[in-house]
């Protein structure tokens, strides 16, 4: 079985911007590439595959845009397994951190997926606590945060402690 990351984008590989210079700059590096090399350096350290859980999943072109411009840092479009399922209009919950985990959780369960990561910028609160990296929207993928997707990714769920 494949180790996963369920990918935000948003946050992760492009920090939102605080002021005009790294607005400009976002507009003209569509991610950031810091943050695209420590995530290549995941790819390639744990073998993982890629499960988009991004809102970037929902337009295609949006999704054709994140695999071109990943491929720049050397992630080929065959590491990208699949997408989670929009439930935005299938579940009660209006709260976005809950229904991104309940998207995530969707896939999990209909994939039997037991080695993953989740790289978001939201907070699932105790949802995944063990397998989330949670991202600071404004600085997005750092070296630490790298170590320890790293991290939960070599350590199989079942011999995982809260």
């Amino acid at each position: 079985m494949d180790r996963i990351i369920f990918l935000d984008v948003d946050g992760v590989l492009k920090p939102y911007s605080r002021n005009v210079e790294e607005w400009l700059y976002y507009q003209s590096n569509i991610l950031n590439p810091d943050c695209c090399v420590r995530f290549k350096e995941i790819l390639d350290t744990t073998n993982a595959k890629i499960v988009v859980s991004s809102t970037w999943r929902i337009e295609d072109k949006h999704l054709i845009t994140l695999v071109e411009e990943l491929r720049k840092y050397g992630i080929h479009e065959d590491t990208f397994i699949g997408v989670t399922t929009d439930l935005e209009n299938k579940v009660k919950s209006k709260d976005h951190n809950e229904l991104r985990w309940l998207e995530i959780k969707d896939y999990i369960d209909k994939h039997n997926i037991t080695d993953y990561a989740i790289l978001d910028d939201f907070d699932f609160g105790e949802y995944a606590k063990d397998r989330l990296i949670q991202t600071e929207k404004y600085i997005g993928l750092t070296e630490e945060l790298k170590t320890r997707c790293i991290n939960v990714l070599n350590t199989p769920i079942h011999r995982q402690t809260n």
